[in-house]
């Protein structure tokens, strides 16, 4: 059977938007709280609070980086125009003005400054644009990122959970990597896919 393309992409736009969205990191952070503070009538002992549970990861297989680096190919126009509003709320409050972010892009307009100056390019559209262009958008993407992860971290440990903590599993690049340093107790890359039994070849 082929798999539905349409289907598969309309599911795929939720492993990214969970991370930004409003509402959809309002409903987690709600489900952190409910499921960890479930309190276990047989130990009486919360989610959080049971030392069998030694290893959380803030989310599963995700990363913003990974949306970023697939060209946001599967964010749709609605879902993407709320990450480009958070990128220029962000610009803002670091340089005060658009005016001077084209400034320090290095990318002066002689007509008024509109959104489309600003917008959060894909890896490949950024190739051609300045160092700082490149800078603040992946520090952008870190901030949101690491600010997720802190949330879910928080209520975890204002719940009384004392194990490990990860942003997330799997390999998305090096922004990934630093962002699960910055903010969690381990990294977990699935190295496993790396294992010369999987590949049947030995590693490099």
């Amino acid at each position: 059977i082929k798999p539905n393309k349409k289907a598969q992409q309309k599911l795929w736009k939720f492993k990214y938007i969970k991370l930004y969205h409003p509402l959809a990191v309002k409903r987690i952070i709600e489900w952190y709280k409910a499921f960890y503070s479930w309190k276990n009538p047989y130990t009486g002992l919360t989610i959080a609070e049971d030392p069998a549970n030694i290893y959380v990861a803030a989310v599963n297989e995700d990363s913003i980086f990974e949306a970023y680096f697939n060209n946001f190919v599967h964010l749709d126009a609605k879902n993407r125009l709320i990450l480009e509003k958070q990128f220029q709320r962000y610009l803002i409050k670091k340089y005060g003005s658009f005016e001077v972010v084209l400034k320090d892009w290095k990318e002066d307009r002689d007509t008024k400054t509109n959104f489309e100056d600003l917008k959060l390019l894909t890896a490949d559209e950024l190739k051609s644009k300045s160092s700082q262009r490149k800078k603040d958008t992946i520090e952008f993407l870190l901030v949101l990122e690491t600010t997720f992860y802190n949330r879910v971290k928080d209520v975890l440990r204002g719940l009384g959970y004392k194990g490990l903590f990860t942003g997330t599993n799997n390999w998305y690049g090096y922004g990934n990597l630093l962002s699960n340093a910055m903010v969690g107790d381990y990294i977990e890359v699935h190295g496993y896919f790396d294992h010369p039994r999987r590949v049947k070849r030995p590693i490099k």
